[in-house]
């Protein structure tokens, strides 16, 4: 694989919570659409769920934008704190215990 694929294992993990809820929340006639925008992992995140209930969506799509905010602040290798930057800055140093989402992420970037 080329280098520059070995970026989509992040966004892929940051949609799933995303997939799985608009998955939950389906699409019927008297639903409306609710949409929210956020700036994580480099990038514009546009958030649409349909719902007819407005405190359901608006739910739904804070515990998105909390967990791409979360994702974030353990895989950002510019983020002070996160997974990625400690284990740049121990470099060579020692070992650094890491989050089960960072170690999926490093594993499949092995495979690229």
């Amino acid at each position: 694989m080329k280098k520059k694929d070995r970026g989509t294992a992040v966004p892929i993990i940051a949609l799933l919570p995303v997939l799985l809820l608009a998955a939950l929340f389906g699409c019927a006639a008297d639903e409306r659409k609710h949409s929210r925008t956020l700036f994580a992992m480099d990038t514009h995140v546009d958030i649409t769920l349909y719902h007819r209930s407005v405190q359901i969506a608006q739910t739904a799509m804070g515990e998105i934008s909390a967990e791409i905010q979360r994702l974030e602040s353990i895989l950002n290798r510019h983020m002070h704190g996160s997974d990625l930057q400690r284990i740049n800055a121990a470099a060579g140093i020692g070992p650094v215990q890491v989050s089960k989402e960072t170690i999926f992420v490093l594993e499949r970037a092995l495979e690229f």
